[in-house]
């Protein structure tokens, strides 16, 4: 692939080797955040793709009780729905590791109050994610910028608010999503994708004029890492 020379390209043969490399990685980062503050702050994607990277990550030997986990964007559900990222974060990492810190997104059962408990208690710990793995879909969207979603047009703006609701057109369920601010002022962007038509899509992102159509383009403004295996 013809990248731009900030986009670094990590490519494996399954995912296994996937979650073994992105494991490295992360490890890395997170020695390298403790070494000037602490805690470190993780942000984390759901969906069906990072599962087997969890289930690695599980039985690393990382410093466990200095990291905070938190969604980058997560579907306004109870926490035991089916649909919870946070569900499958606690099942597949966190319950495994009781000393480990997780910042839940949902904080009150209205959506709106429970954006604003989130992001006071986010600022807590700290104004940015030390790392940002992010996912995306076949329309070329990341966290919750969806491209049909009402809320874009603010979410991408430099002074909006650090956390949104957002309300995607061709999603069942409400969201709550980082900024695209938020996301950009990590320290370190990952995404984590797999198969050739994430890897077409990705391409196809890179090519668009208009980012508004895919939003993953605007992460592709400023260096990431992509891992991905077919």
């Amino acid at each position: 692939m013809d990248l731009p020379s900030h986009i670094h390209w990590h490519s494996y043969q399954d995912e296994h080797g996937l979650a073994q490399g992105l494991g490295i990685m992360l490890e890395s980062a997170i020695e390298e955040s403790l070494a000037s503050h602490s805690p470190a702050m993780i942000a984390l994607s759901g969906g069906s793709t990072p599962r087997t990277f969890l289930k690695h990550l599980c039985h690393q030997h990382l410093p466990w009780q200095d990291i905070v986990w938190t969604p980058v964007d997560e579907r306004f559900v109870p926490v035991d729905h089916q649909d919870s990222n946070e569900k499958m974060f606690r099942e597949l990492l966190i319950e495994h590791h009781p000393e480990t810190h997780f910042l839940s997104m949902i904080q009150h059962q209205e959506l709106e109050q429970s954006v604003q408990l989130y992001q006071k208690r986010f600022h807590t710990f700290g104004k940015t994610y030390d790392v940002c793995i992010l996912g995306m879909g076949n329309d070329g969207h990341t966290a919750s910028l969806f491209p049909d979603a009402p809320e874009l047009s603010q979410a991408i703006k430099k002074d909006a608010d650090c956390f949104m609701a957002m309300h995607p057109q061709s999603a069942v369920q409400a969201r709550i999503s980082a900024g695209l601010e938020t996301i950009m002022q990590s320290k370190v962007r990952i995404l984590h994708i797999q198969g050739e038509e994430k890897k077409r899509t990705f391409t196809k992102a890179l090519a668009v004029t208009n980012p508004a159509e895919m939003p993953i383009r605007w992460v592709c403004e400023q260096p990431l890492h992509v891992f991905w295996c077919p």
